[in-house]
């Protein structure tokens, strides 16, 4: 985990860094009230959180429901820093967002932007690279047509 002012960096998330994955659907409001997950992390976040374990991009903020890149504008979303985000970059060589295009995301610091950027790459020279090392499981590159 890095933290750099109000802001901290972990793979999983600020409660687990290392190893608790976390979805689109924990972050969502059942009466009004968030799951424990959403309410642990929330509770270490001073600011700003990014992380990407589940490989499923989205943004929480606190007191709103999860939404995904696609429901922002331009996808990109501006965090005001007297309020808590959770952000979850998504990934670059596994995405499983139903998306097969490898995400990523620029965050200035200055301007408090937060740009999500989706871009496709040659999935079957991936698979065919994949398949030259057998002892890497095969749901690896079986998902990638589809971002699963």
């Amino acid at each position: 985990m890095r933290v750099e002012n109000t802001v901290v960096y972990a793979y999983a998330t600020p409660r687990n860094p290392i190893d608790e994955p976390v979805t689109p659907n924990d972050f969502i409001r059942f009466e009004g009230e968030y799951p424990i997950v959403a309410l642990d992390n929330f509770a270490l976040i001073e600011s700003l959180f990014f992380g990407a374990n589940t490989h499923r991009p989205f943004v929480c903020v606190f007191g709103q429901d999860s939404i995904k890149p696609a429901q922002l504008n331009n996808m990109s979303y501006f965090h005001d820093p007297l309020s808590k985000a959770f952000i979850n970059v998504g990934s670059v060589g596994q995405p499983r967002d139903s998306n097969p295009d490898s995400c990523y995301v620029i965050y200035d610091s200055d301007k408090n932007t937060i740009q999500f950027r989706r871009v496709s790459y040659d999935i079957p020279a991936a698979i065919t690279r994949f398949k030259q090392h057998p002892e890497i499981n095969k749901q690896f590159w079986m998902r990638l047509e589809k971002g699963l």
